[in-house]
């Protein structure tokens, strides 16, 4: 995948502010390669995906929020007013 993300990534950092987030998926945008688009509090990163990359045969079921620390602190997280959309042609 060619990727957008670098410096210019979204981050959170641990402030204890809340944040509004999306995942898209667009499986016909960057020429019908594909495209996902992060968006953190309005700041949006988008990975065009590559030629090939859909016939890999991968799944999407999951994806990680919280990277674990080596110091063994905890995180606590909350999530509110959530939406999930899902179209399957």
């Amino acid at each position: 995948m060619s990727s957008g993300i670098g410096v210019n990534a979204p981050r959170i950092y641990p402030d204890g502010a809340a944040h509004d987030w999306m995942l898209e998926y667009d499986p016909t945008a960057a020429g019908g390669n594909g495209k996902i688009t992060v968006t953190l509090d309005d700041k949006a990163v988008n990975i065009d995906l590559a030629p090939g990359d859909k016939e890999t045969g991968a799944h999407f079921d999951r994806f990680g929020l919280v990277t674990p620390w080596i110091d063994g602190n905890g995180q606590h997280v909350y999530f509110d007013d959530l939406s999930y959309t899902c179209d399957q042609d």
